[in-house]
């Protein structure tokens, strides 16, 4: 028993830790997500630092040292302590809002409250601030914490979460939530989409399929079709019909790698079992296209993919705009950015008569991620993302051209640069990526690929031994 807990318990609070904010974004503000998830984070790092999972014939006490030891040779892990300290400064740097001059008779953008540092506009920083404790202590579970049998195991946890977050929020829906109900509109006047996580979850769902068949993990396999037809729902409900095409791809090209590399590893019953285990997700996505009268925002959907109007009429005029007033906007600060909240504020001292004619005053962000980024990051904020998800990066790459050791390649291993490219696709129309739940989910997918690979010189098994 004890050792069933150390092995999987603490995959099973990274889990939890990955999908806090779905749970939560139906009932909560981003400051109480905020709060939940930075205590809940701490919790989940006492799991981390006291049940490493062992490896081989390791006892506690050793895989808690083999894990400080790779935790601090870890450049990561001090990259991220970097960041969080960045993102608390931020957080607590607040004061960027319009102000009146009533002697020059003009409004202007009023700076942080310490120029120099990093700010934001009030409130606007302790969500992302969360994100960050959340994404330190779930990279390094993922990288050094949990070995290959608990990574599947973080995998059959997250799709259920995930899964049962999308049936509650749909509930929530249904019985008149209006935070949600505005969420279903999937409006580009704030392009930033919940259904973006729950797409990288059914990715995640269906590597865990293939790993439960092959393991042999019968009672798991069930749980995590629930999930994944769960998490289809959350998808069609709360994303535009780009980001749904973006990720059915993603689904169907995920499932034609994992079955070509599985199908010497599963027998014959455990392919019909995986077919049959696939067909909730196909008829949940086909029946939630055909919902009609209540649900017109899904008739919607339904006839833009039927014309293949996958983006609203006008969207190129309304994102060349927009990029221009973010290029304006970001030349005005470079390094530091206008601050975490304030591209609407910024908008209106840089936008053109031009822009007005295509632009709602009520425009939340670019229609473009990594414009929004920079605009409101700076390089230096910018900077961040691309040292992080370097580092990611360069862990797979080196594990998978260096190391002499044995592998079979399974979904798990192509994992991380597929998901990685439908983020990258989606965010050239969108800002999703910068979410806390599409951050905590797209950390887990490229951490748990790149600890897939074996590492040279790593003691005991390797993820290659199918337990």
């Amino acid at each position: 028993m004890l050792t069933f807990v150390s092995k999987y318990a603490t995959a099973a609070h990274l889990a939890l830790l990955t999908v806090a904010p779905l749970f939560l974004f139906p009932f909560c503000g981003e400051g109480e997500i905020a709060k939940v998830l930075f205590w809940l984070s701490l919790l989940v790092a006492s799991w981390v630092v006291m049940e490493p999972s062992p490896i081989g014939d390791e006892y506690p006490h050793d895989a808690r040292r083999r894990f400080a030891a790779e935790v601090v040779k870890d450049p990561l892990f001090w990259f991220s302590v970097v960041l969080v300290v960045f993102a608390f400064v931020r957080s607590v740097n607040g004061g960027v809002r319009l102000a009146y001059d009533a002697e020059a008779v003009e409004w202007s953008l009023r700076n942080p409250a310490v120029g120099v540092l990093p700010g934001c506009v009030d409130g606007a920083g302790i969500l992302p601030f969360a994100a960050c404790v959340a994404l330190l202590v779930g990279l390094q579970g993922f990288r050094h914490s949990i070995d290959g049998g608990a990574s599947v195991a973080y995998l059959v946890a997250a799709s259920i979460f995930a899964g049962i977050s999308a049936i509650v929020a749909v509930c929530a829906f249904a019985f008149g939530n209006q935070s949600v109900a505005s969420l279903v509109k999937c409006e580009y006047l704030n392009p930033t989409f919940i259904g973006t996580a729950y797409g990288v979850h059914l990715a995640g769902g269906l590597v865990a399929l293939f790993c439960c068949v092959e393991r042999r993990w019968v009672a798991a396999e069930m749980i995590v079709a629930v999930g994944m037809a769960a998490s289809t729902l959350g998808l069609v409900f709360f994303a535009p019909i780009a980001t749904i095409l973006v990720f059915g791809i993603l689904f169907l090209v995920l499932l034609l790698v994992s079955a070509v590399l599985s199908r010497h590893a599963i027998s014959s019953a455990g392919w019909l079992r995986c077919m049959i285990l696939l067909l909730p997700t196909v008829i949940v996505a086909i029946v939630a296209f055909m919902l009609d009268s209540d649900f017109a925002f899904m008739s919607a959907k339904r006839e833009a993919l039927l014309s293949f109007s996958i983006l609203p009429d006008g969207f190129r005029e309304v994102r060349d705009a927009l990029s221009g007033i973010s290029l304006r906007a970001w030349k005005d600060c470079p390094w530091l950015g206008t601050g975490l909240g304030a591209f609407p504020l910024k908008m209106r001292f840089v936008a053109t008569q031009a822009d007005w004619s295509v632009v709602s005053p009520f425009q939340c962000a670019p229609c473009n991620g990594f414009w929004a980024f920079l605009v409101e990051r700076g390089v230096i904020g910018a900077s961040f993302l691309v040292v992080g998800t370097a580092i990611l990066a360069w862990t797979y790459i080196a594990r998978l051209v260096f190391s002499r050791s044995p592998r079979r390649w399974r979904g798990i291993h192509f994992l991380a640069p597929l998901t990685m490219l439908a983020l990258v696709a989606v965010a050239l129309v969108d800002c999703s990526f910068m979410r806390a739940d599409v951050l905590l989910a797209g950390g887990a997918a490229m951490a748990l690929s790149s600890a897939a690979l074996p590492a040279e010189g790593r003691c005991g098994k390797t993820d290659e031994e199918v337990s």
